[in-house]
């Protein structure tokens, strides 16, 4: 016999699970533990987001300061671009996130929710930290660069 949480629990002498039956008092509790078990697992991510991103900017920041010192090129990527993926010292870091935006807008096409922003942003090799976008995303609002979409789904965005 294959053991399931159905034939369980009617073994345990509970009546068997309705599928069209209303979730029961444990069900939502335990529900409700996976939800904060998530919401706890989103924030270590999030903090370790950060770290990668604060991590690359310090990388950054070496590698311009050594090119200026011995006039170096600076990196490329795969694309071209140079890797100065935050900002070179003496640019201004939200200019260069708010340019990142604009460009992955632009290339997919459609609005992007922000946590889409950002997933476009990684797959290009442009690394910046959440509440960087977040800022910057709600300047280029403000600026009328950015329109946020709220017919789309909650936090969307798009180009004017």
């Amino acid at each position: 016999m294959t053991y399931t949480s159905e034939n369980l629990s009617h073994q345990a002498g509970e009546p068997a699970h309705d599928p069209e039956s209303p979730c029961t008092q444990a069900q939502v509790a335990a529900l409700a533990e996976q939800v904060a078990n998530l919401r706890e697992e989103m924030t270590a991510l999030r903090r370790q987001q950060d770290f990668l991103a604060a991590q690359v900017y310090r990388l950054q920041t070496q590698a311009a300061e050594y090119e200026a010192k011995t006039g170096a090129e600076p990196a490329k990527t795969d694309v071209g671009r140079p890797a100065n993926l935050p900002a070179r010292p003496g640019n201004d870091p939200a200019r260069g996130c708010a340019h990142d935006i604009v460009r992955v807008l632009q290339e997919v096409g459609h609005p992007l929710t922000t946590l889409g922003i950002l997933e476009e942003l990684v797959r290009r090799k442009l690394v910046w930290g959440d509440s960087t976008l977040r800022h910057v995303l709600a300047g280029l609002v403000d600026e009328g660069i950015v329109k946020e979409r709220r017919d789309i789904g909650p936090h969307s965005y798009g180009l004017k």
